[in-house]
């Protein structure tokens, strides 16, 4: 899932850019491989995310800071590795060097009652002695309390959600995530962490600023999340996807994108797949009475005028495709489809820069709706050339099963 290192402190705490990175970007070894383009990335969307969205509510306390719990009373302050997660809380890179280590934090609840304890990990490796690891509760007027750790093959590297509810009567105690077994300069397991979560009432439902819906969240650092409505779906296809019935489904942004209005260079580039003939819109901020918005669907742009590939229009063989389109401060607008340059026209149409965008559907209305897939969608604020998006193109086609 993805990871934002921000402070523009790479993986090695070097004076690297601030890099966002996929799920499909690590191998089960760790290694990075991605090629995609950052620079100048103002938003970016990947359904094969959607199931590590963290849910909050307005009652959710997310814990600001925590004890890294370096084993054998050697403690320091996030010394293995402090980063900022894609879900906007404070991870460490924990390192089991003893009989065991981890974070705690002490914490007084506002009153009795029922409470979930949660956060996000990923597991990387075991050491030898290693014994496993868990999140427990110690406290609270109950004891201790803990939930098991899935350090199994299969899980590793991906992030998983521990989460424990308990019924306090007493509103002190501890939230402990902790890895044990070894001993002293023994015990070598790997695993990232977020910050613990506290949730009141044990509600799980998901917001994103407050209000209710399935969280999208934005990777790119710009924090332009969204809202899918109920009527959107997911499916693991291709990893990923979030559907749309050609009717009612869509996914709202939170902010009008002023970094692509009016006349200012932009490119947008998503990966969709679709279930029937009709256009259907992948994203824009055109709808009823907004004039001369940006409409992106299947064949390409409309903008004041259009500039599209029909050939591509009629295409719904259930393939997965990319289609980017960029314009320049002038208006020279291209189209590109899988990462090869089919359409260019001059498309000098003023961008409203007070419209929210939709993705799957027109702005505002039910109209051009998708039926089909979608699986990316990326949106810079400058003009990638051919070589970029051809760049971005090799890097996840092999996720989708293209082999040119």
């Amino acid at each position: 899932m993805p990871l934002i290192f921000k402070n523009n402190k790479g993986l090695d705490n070097s004076s690297n850019p601030t890099k966002v990175i996929s799920s499909n970007d690590i191998t089960s070894a760790g290694v990075f491989r991605s090629k995609v383009n950052v620079d100048g990335i103002i938003l970016n969307y990947d359904a094969a995310d959607f199931d590590s969205f963290p849910p909050k509510t307005s009652t959710t306390n997310v814990i600001t800071d925590a004890i890294h719990m370096n084993g054998w009373s050697d403690y320091g302050y996030g010394n293995d590795g402090k980063f900022t997660t894609e879900f906007n809380t404070t991870g460490y890179r924990m390192i089991n060097r003893g009989s065991w280590n981890g974070l705690y934090h002490g914490f007084t609840l506002p009153s009795t009652g029922t409470y979930t304890f949660s956060a996000w990990y990923r597991w990387w490796s075991s050491g030898s002695g290693n014994n496993g690891a868990t999140s427990y509760q110690s406290g609270f007027g109950i004891g201790d309390t803990a939930a098991g750790i899935d350090t199994s093959n299969s899980k590793v590297g991906v992030w998983q959600r521990v989460a424990n509810t308990i019924n306090v009567t007493a509103t002190s105690g501890t939230f402990y995530l902790i890895s044990f077994g070894g001993t002293s300069g023994g015990s070598n397991s790997t695993w990232d962490v977020t910050m613990p979560m506290i949730e009141s009432g044990g509600s799980m439902t998901p917001w994103v600023n407050g209000t209710n819906g399935t969280a999208v969240i934005d990777t790119s650092n710009y924090g332009n999340n969204a809202i899918a409505n109920s009527a959107t779906g997911w499916s693991s296809s291709f990893g990923g996807a979030w559907t749309f019935n050609g009717s009612t489904s869509a996914i709202d942004l939170n902010s009008p994108l002023p970094e692509i209005s009016g006349n200012n260079p932009f490119t947008v580039e998503i990966w969709y797949q679709k279930n029937t003939t009709n256009y259907g819109e992948l994203f824009g901020n055109y709808g009823s009475g907004y004039g001369n918005g940006i409409w992106i669907f299947n064949g390409g742009i409309y903008l004041q005028g259009s500039c599209y590939d029909a050939g591509y229009t009629g295409s719904a063989d259930g393939t997965p495709r990319q289609i980017v389109v960029s314009r320049d401060a002038n208006g020279v607008t291209r189209v590109y489809k899988n990462g090869t340059l089919t359409a260019t026209a001059l498309l000098t149409g003023y961008v409203p820069n007070n419209i929210n965008y939709r993705i799957g559907n027109d702005a505002n209305v039910n109209g051009e709706a998708l039926s089909g897939n979608i699986y990316i969608v990326r949106a810079y604020k400058r003009v990638l050339n051919q070589y970029e998006i051809a760049e971005n193109y090799n890097a996840v086609k092999e996720r989708f099963g293209l082999t040119s």
